[in-house]
């Protein structure tokens, strides 16, 4: 009888303490993709969560590596090659953020484009590009890119 108890009130115990979540975190962030997969996340003004495209690519022909959201353009980088390296923005390599859902249009001035990896037809690395015009509220843009798929 005592051996009938005590396996019920361990399942008792076991059920309730799996139903239970103690997790009271409210800022959400997109999961991180499986491994492998293209990800492409960035941030405007030091904001504390990023933000994330559902369709990143390369193109090695142009040296451009885009940011695409539902058939929009949020990022373009343009550089002369997409060999690693890191790349100052200046006349030459340039940064475009389309802020979602507005018509602004913000240019980088200064900042670096850094590519951290570019073999099996993928590419990796990061952006921080801290001045630019087109909106006096946008002071900065970083983010990074991992695993794209580079087009010809």
């Amino acid at each position: 009888m005592k051996t009938t108890i005590l396996k019920s009130i361990l399942a008792l115990f076991l059920v309730t303490t799996s139903l239970v979540s103690c997790n009271d975190n409210d800022d959400v962030s997109p999961p991180p993709p499986p491994p492998g997969l293209p990800e492409f996340l960035y941030a405007e003004g030091g904001a504390p969560s990023m933000s994330t495209v559902t369709t990143p690519y390369a193109n090695a022909s142009s040296g451009s590596i885009f940011g695409v959201n539902t058939g929009t353009t949020v990022i373009e980088i343009d550089l002369p090659s997409l060999v690693i390296g890191v790349y100052p923005i200046n006349a030459t390599n340039t940064f475009t953020y389309f802020k979602p859902g507005t018509a602004i249009t913000w240019t980088g001035f200064t900042g670096n484009v850094t590519i951290t990896r570019n073999d099996d037809n993928k590419l990796s690395g990061t952006f921080d590009i801290n001045s630019g015009n087109g909106s006096p509220m946008i002071n900065e843009v970083h983010g990074s890119f991992t695993n794209l798929v580079i087009n010809p």
